[in-house]
């Protein structure tokens, strides 16, 4: 039986946020997908995500996460407490492509403090549970664990060791292995899509390019990453990956970077890093200001760009540079001539200047997606899905239909929330054989994402009324009560190292603890997602930093976050339903589908130790789950309950899951059953919304000096924490038609900050000075003003590696005749992005749902409820195993003879099972080996489990060749000697490696397996 209501967590890396949906809601409109609304920043913003933040005390206790853990860092950053905090941001990305990811990974926190990631991560989806539950319970107060599937998202691009870490962190935190759902963001977002109608004549049509066996490809443009998949709409509805997932980094927080990099460039990066450091608080706000200004940035922005700089900047400025005016600076600066102007605490960039941020982003984006369409399978895709928070950005919207001329581009409306609520719709909708079986009433999807995170759900009841009834929490944090949809993805523990508050909660906490000088020792995690991205050894031991450098096991922060949303989550799904059970619920925890297997088994054994249990658990990428929630989404037609056109029979369709940290981009087919084929591998990079927040601090870094940043965030953390988050609520204003200035308040401990560094310097003459910011930026008093040219440089990085790498997918034969983009992630919601992949891609149709940042996580909760909605994927790898076989001196070189009992064999051979660029056919086993033991008395077969990049690997110490994990068969039973053997069942069509095994002596007997990625 179907969960009564799902719940999908987008853990972003940039925002996270949640949704549900009840299984009654769904039945009668799959869209029925409730999400939380947050509240930070000036002006009581609010919005359906919340910060990717997570705040620990001193002892590594969870303390906030989200703008909570953002508030609370900052406040006590203010009060000089925050130094022996931990609070982690835009961690997501540390699971983006990482090497050596382990369940004990460390990360760093803001201030280089290390801490377990697992713990990170884990406090960070468990306070998106907890949340999304108290959320789900005001629906329904008798709900129980039971009634709930979770989906998390997490972007295709994603190693399988990232996805496996976040499920393990949300195991941690609560979710039920078992009622857990990974959901990848552009499959969520493509399944989301789906759903939406067009305003036709007719009522109840859907999206055209989701017509069976329409192909298309969803790009799920979030803060970090472009995860892009390509779907064919198959016959029944449900979605065939028609080529391997893929992407980059290129997500939002590219157009970050660039900003912050601009900065750098006007008052030196030593200014910049002394403001960073003891000005924590100032250099936050700084940074949540231009997150909402970036999203205001959209191409035909003709008027300059206004940016608050906070006072205590330019005092940095003037310490590290004595007599230096930062007016003069960037009046002398050539680059900035009649683009940029610093006057007072107003940086003005002219509109040409800001939108240059997001050409990096955009054109990275641009260039995988035109090389995507080279590909055969892809070539003949007309629609391009663009959902995920940076696919609302205008700039990434027009750069995609500018380059995509012929392909028709799809925003979704909620383009943000498309990986969201489709990772709900994706949680009413499970694939795996025992989410098949489960009786779950509830479906409950954790978005883990690297800046922000949710959770969402959906009662079964919901879901099968209405699909899109997805519920998602609202999170209160910021200066203004800002309220969106998800919550910062931060952990904060405290000194003993015991889990404080998650999200906003931890943020706030941590900047109090900053204010009053006590947060030393307390273990601060932010943006931690990250490090599972792509980790090379990843291990359960892995530790990571926290904020200030000190060091925790990484499973215990992600367990800690996705505990902390777990329990959020169930809170919220018991005011609707007080007798949930948590046999009732399915959990999806949503990964990146360019996520390793090792990340991945780290992110569910994570989950798993929160209480999650292993068979109520599903790993949903994040893609699949944005791509599944926009099929649910309606465009602006003439009729008002039809579904994008986009997800008809046999469209393809270009998903770019644009977070945070990473972007995470794959290419969907949607089939004729209206299930979705992955046409291309999952791929992407980390080139999320945290490279926009890096330019911006790379900026400030030019214009103070990297010293000054230093010691501003050392000595002033509250400052620091309240100059991010003002820049990240700002950075969502800046559109590529921006053409005012835009304005930054500067905290007047960054000024302080630079006098003391640079006695005898003004900040004004130093900006002044910089012909890079001659009439581009000013800084007068604690207000830093940017022309809109320069304020939208800052997407430039971030929007070109994503557009760069949407072209480079464009050229591949399976992606070439894509038509569609769906852009989801939180990063998707930049008007900046938007207009990057439209402009890059004129020719396709660019599609941003109007909740793009919430795509994959409600897109997880659909998927929770449907697993069948996604048909097939394209493997990144080549997958086998490494085995010994009879020597031939012929053909085996001698440095792989070994004997063992009197016997020659040939070491290392590499047994494939599955190829790269292979479509596999999704619960489906893709092959059968057979292994026997090699010595009469051993009672276990033990095979190391390999990748590669190369289609026919001979060795596994082949070039380009990579241990992946262990697979072990337990074969106790030595009686018949070194007749033993077993026949090994792997299936690689899922979001994780599923192994199964028979006794070859015994077909009845069912060999006991273990895999590990971790070991």
């Amino acid at each position: 039986m179907s969960s009564l209501l799902v719940a999908a967590i987008d853990f972003g890396s940039t925002f996270s946020g949640y949704a549900f949906s009840f299984l009654h809601d769904y039945k009668r409109d799959p869209l029925k997908i409730s999400t939380n609304t947050w509240s930070a920043g000036v002006g009581q913003l609010m919005t359906a995500k919340t910060s990717t933040c997570v705040l620990f005390d001193s002892a590594q206790k969870f303390h906030s996460f989200g703008f909570e853990a953002e508030e609370k860092y900052s406040n006590l950053a203010l009060d000089d407490k925050h130094h022996d905090w931990y609070y982690f941001r835009r961690f997501k990305m540390m699971l983006y492509d990482k090497m050596g990811l382990t369940r004990e990974s460390l990360i760093e926190d803001d201030k280089g403090k290390k801490m377990e990631a697992m713990k990170v991560f884990s406090a960070a989806i468990g306070y998106l549970r907890n949340h999304l539950l108290s959320t789900c319970e005001k629906q329904l107060t008798d709900i129980e664990d039971s009634d709930i599937r979770w989906v998390l998202t997490v972007p295709a691009i994603w190693s399988d060791p990232s996805k496996q870490f976040m499920r393990e962190a949300a195991e941690k935190v609560g979710i039920c292995g078992d009622k857990l759902v990974i959901a990848l963001e552009p499959e969520a977002a493509s399944i989301y899509c789906m759903h939406l109608p067009v305003k036709k004549d007719s009522e109840n049509s859907t999206f055209r390019v989701f017509k069976s066996g329409s192909k298309y490809m969803v790009v799920d443009a979030g803060g970090g990453t472009i995860d892009i998949t390509v779907h064919e709409v198959q016959d029944n509805g449900t979605l065939k990956e028609l080529h391997k997932a893929n992407g980059g980094n290129w997500g939002g927080t590219k157009v970050d970077s660039f900003f912050r990099s601009l900065l750098a460039s006007i008052v030196g990066n030593d200014v910049i890093e002394a403001f960073t450091t003891d000005h924590k608080y100032d250099y936050l706000e700084l940074l949540r200001d231009f997150e909402i200004k970036k999203r205001t940035i959209h191409p035909h922005l003709a008027e300059k760009v206004t940016f608050k700089v906070p006072i205590n900047l330019l005092e940095t400025f003037r310490e590290v540079n004595p007599g230096k005016n930062i007016k003069a600076v960037v009046t002398s600066n050539a680059r900035f001539k009649n683009q940029l102007t610093w006057t007072g605490d107003k940086i003005r960039m002219e509109a040409n200047l800001t939108k240059t941020l997001f050409d990096e982003s955009c054109k990275k984006i641009i260039n995988h997606m035109h090389q995507l369409f080279r590909h055969p399978n892809v070539k003949d895709v007309s629609s391009i899905l663009l959902v995920g928070g940076f696919a609302e950005s205008p700039m990434l919207q027009e750069a995609v239909r500018e380059a995509f001329r012929n392909r028709k581009v799809i925003v979704p409306q909620d383009a943000g929330l498309a990986v969201l609520k489709g990772a709900v719709l994706y949680g009413h909708q499970p694939m795996t054989i025992s989410a098949r079986s489960m009786s779950s009433l509830l479906v409950a999807a954790i978005d883990f994402g690297t800046t922000f995170s949710g959770y969402a759900f959906s009662f079964l009841h919901d879901y099968k009324r209405d699909p899109l009834k997805i519920s998602a929490n609202s999170w209160n944090a910021g200066i203004g009560h800002l309220v969106t949809l998800k919550t910062s993805t931060c952990v904060l523990f405290d000194a003993a190292g015991n889990f404080h508050s998650f999200g906003f909660e931890a943020e706030e906490k941590y900047s109090d603890l900053a204010l009053d000088e006590m947060h030393h020792n307390w273990y601060y995690f932010r943006r931690f997602k990250m490090m599972l991205y792509d980790k090379t050894e990843l291990k359960r031991e892995t530790l990571i930093e926290d904020d200030k450098g000190k060091k925790m096991e990484a499973m215990k922060v992600f367990s800690a976050a996705i505990g902390y949303l777990k329990e959020h989550l169930h809170s919220t799904c018991k005011r609707q339903l007080t007798d949930i059970e948590d046999s009732d619920i399915t959990w999806v925890l949503t990964v990146p589908a360019i996520w390793t297997d090792p990340s991945k088994q780290f992110m569910r054994e994570a989950a798993e130790k929160v209480g999650i249990s292993r068979d109520r658990l599903v790993i949903a990428l994040e893609p699949e789950a944005a791509s599944l929630y926009c099929m649910h989404l309606p465009v602006h037609k003439d009729s008002e309950n039809s579904t994008f056109g986009v997800f008809k029979s046999g469209s393809k369709y270009m998903v770019v899951d644009a977070g945070g940290g990473t972007i995470d981009i794959t290419v969907h087919e949607v089939q004729n059953d209206r299930t979705l084929k992955e046409i291309y591998k999952a791929n992407g990079g980390d080139w999320g919304g945290t490279k926009v927040d890096a330019s911006f601090k790379r900026l400030l870094a030019f214009i103070v000096g990297n010293d000054v940043i230093d010691a501003f965030n050392t000595n002033h953390r509250y400052d620091y924490l309240e100059l991010l988050r003002d820049f990240e609520v700002k950075k969502r204003t800046i559109k590529p038609n921006l053409t005012e200035k835009v304005t930054f308040k500067v905290p007047t401990t960054l000024l302080q900050t630079f006098h003391e560094m640079h006695p005898g310097s003004n900040i004004k003459d130093v900006v002044t000075s910089n012909v890079r910011f001659k009439n581009q930026l000013t800084w007068t008093g604690d207000k830093l003003r940017m022309e809109a040219q320069l304020t939208k440089a800052l997407f430039d990085e971030s929007c070109k590696k994503i557009v760069d790498h949407m072209h480079q997918l464009f050229r591949h034969p399976s992606v070439k005749d894509v038509s569609s983009i769906l852009l989801v992630g939180g990063f998707a919601e930049s008007p900046m992005l938007q207009e990057a992949v439209r402009e890059a891609f004129s020719e396709i149709k660019v599609i941003v749902p109007q909740d793009a940042g919430l795509a994959v996580l409600k897109g997880a909760v659909l998927y929770g409820h449907q697993p069948k909605a996604i048909s097939g994927r394209v493997c990144k790898f080549t997958y086998g195993v490494g085995t010994m076989i009879p020597f031939n001196s012929t053909i085996h070189p001698q440095s792989k003879k070994i004997t063992l009992n009197g016997v020659d064999l040939c070491r290392d051979k590499f047994s494939i099972h599955v190829r790269v660029g292979q479509l596999v056919k999704v619960g489906e086993p893709q092959v059968k080996q057979g292994y026997s033991v090699t010595t009469p008395d051993s009672t276990t077969i033990s095979f190391g489990i390999y990748t590669s990049n190369d289609k026919e690997p001979t060795y596994t110490t082949d070039v380009g060749c990579t241990r992946l994990g262990t697979l072990t068969l337990d074969m106790p039973n030595t009686s018949k000697g070194k007749n033993r053997g077993a026949d090994v069942y792997m299936t690689f069509s899922g979001t994780e490696i599923i192994v199964t095994a028979v006794d070859q002596n015994d077909p009845k007997r069912i060999v006991a397996t273990n895999v590990d990625f971790l070991g």
